[in-house]
């Protein structure tokens, strides 16, 4: 096995948590939806927005890293929901699926030899998908902290 295929082997290892942290999955997993838009004193988010802010942050890196079209959201307000209430049980489950299924995405795209891991997109000198995983594992843990320390606060940690 060569350093790249390692290196894309163990990223997509790293994606999946667990080996330094918690693994989004299971901090997501089982919250209860009538918790999810609570907001406890000296927090800035409940969990609805730090689940929703997750996907919508992975998934503008993964469209970043792959679209030569790419458009970015207004900063910081495109990057987080634009409410504190989740509008519906159903979208909760959505927004939760969609950061479990940018995620797989994510390791797909590492998967793909035809993607150069360390070579700049053409529309983005300097940037490339390694640059573009390796920010969305830093941010998915920095926020998945977050999460499981809100669900500890509220009661809800397994």
């Amino acid at each position: 096995m060569n350093a790249i295929t390692q290196i894309r082997s163990q990223l997509s290892l790293e994606l999946a948590g667990g080996t330094a942290f918690v693994p989004i999955d299971k901090a997501i997993e089982g919250i209860p939806f009538d918790y999810a838009d609570r907001m406890v004193e000296g927090w800035d988010y409940n969990l609805w927005q730090l689940v929703e802010h997750i996907r919508i942050a992975q998934e503008d890196l993964i469209n970043y890293t792959i679209n030569p079209d790419y458009v970015a959201p207004k900063f910081p307000e495109g990057f987080w929901p634009n409410t504190t209430s989740s509008p519906d049980k159903e979208a909760w489950e959505m927004s939760v699926q969609a950061v479990l299924d940018g995620l797989e995405r994510t390791r797909m795209l590492l998967s793909d030899v035809s993607l150069g891991l360390m070579e700049s997109v053409p529309w983005a000198k300097n940037h490339n998908l390694l640059r573009g995983v390796l920010l969305i594992h830093g941010h998915n843990a920095y926020h998945n902290g977050q999460v499981v320390a809100l669900r500890k606060v509220l009661g809800i940690w397994p």
